[in-house]
């Protein structure tokens, strides 16, 4: 299989899909890689080490869409990369390092030892509500994946901060955990709202791209690799990990939160595979 890895073009995205080890271990498995040209500069990463791995350097986006039937990506494609997707195309993208776990059970496995000065609470309107109102920094990480975030804070909870307190939303990816939550940037990353001081950047890992680059090749390379090596349906039959991740195939949405999302239907992995 062809794999290509076109440059990040979301205004500050820093990250690319995949770190030059990645690339050298698609090659040793057969495959050929499509990097744009400075695909890996934003995360410290020149052309040199990938083509040292092995992969073939294109002057321009256009030619690694329409070189590649596997296209990696950070983000999902953006309206002026529309053009580029085309029948029998493989998108991957990372959009989320997702940890399923409960705060208890991590503090348990990681041996926490400062573990008297973490307190856990059960999620509910009344809890949040009378923690917010004592805290000098609140912080959304609710993530449903691939479905918009439930607005956990409301306006009201907002109002009840102490001036001067800060609200960091890390769930703006999926529309924010908090109702006066709304898009930033790294060039303009802060506004006040309610008197409480509110950080939304979309890509807060994009801030430091290097580290978070060579984690999203760690935690997806083995997906990867498993798509190129047996196709998407037999790759899906085998993996239900990777199954679960499938958002979209032949015009069919698969992923029940992305349908929920925009009020449409989703059709079963397995039917859709088997169409």
């Amino acid at each position: 299989m062809i794999v290509g890895v076109p440059k990040e073009i979301k205004e500050e995205e820093n990250h690319v899909a995949i770190t030059p080890t990645g690339v050298a271990a698609f090659i040793a498995h057969g495959h050929r890689v499509l990097m744009q040209k400075n695909a890996g500069s934003g995360s410290g990463i020149s052309d040199r080490f990938y083509e040292g791995a092995g992969a073939t350097i294109l002057d321009s986006a256009a030619e690694v869409w329409r070189g590649a039937n596997l296209i990696m990506k950070v983000k999902e494609p953006l309206p002026s990369e529309f053009q580029f997707l085309r029948e029998g195309l493989i998108l991957f993208t990372h959009l989320h390092l997702a940890a399923n776990e409960t705060l208890t059970r991590v503090l348990r496995e990681k041996q926490v030892t400062a573990i008297a000065y973490v307190t856990t609470l059960m999620s509910n309107r009344a809890n949040v509500e009378e923690e917010v109102v004592d805290a000098d920094l609140v912080i959304g990480t609710v993530l449903i994946p691939g479905a918009k975030t439930p607005k956990l804070i409301t306006r009201s909870m907002v109002k009840l901060l102490k001036p001067g307190a800060a609200l960091v939303d890390i769930s703006i990816d999926q529309g924010g955990c908090a109702e006066t939550s709304r898009p930033t940037t790294h060039r303009d990353p802060i506004y006040v709202e309610e008197e409480v001081v509110h950080y939304c950047v979309t890509n807060m890992p994009a801030i430091v791209p290097h580290t978070p680059t060579y984690a999203l090749t760690n935690a997806t390379l083995s997906y990867g690799l498993l798509l190129a090596d047996k196709g998407i349906p037999r790759a899906l039959r085998e993996d239900r990990a990777l199954a679960k991740g499938l958002n979209a195939y032949r015009g069919k949405i698969t992923h029940g939160g992305v349908a929920a999302a925009f009020g449409l239907k989703a059709t079963p992995v397995t039917e859709a595979i088997a169409a």
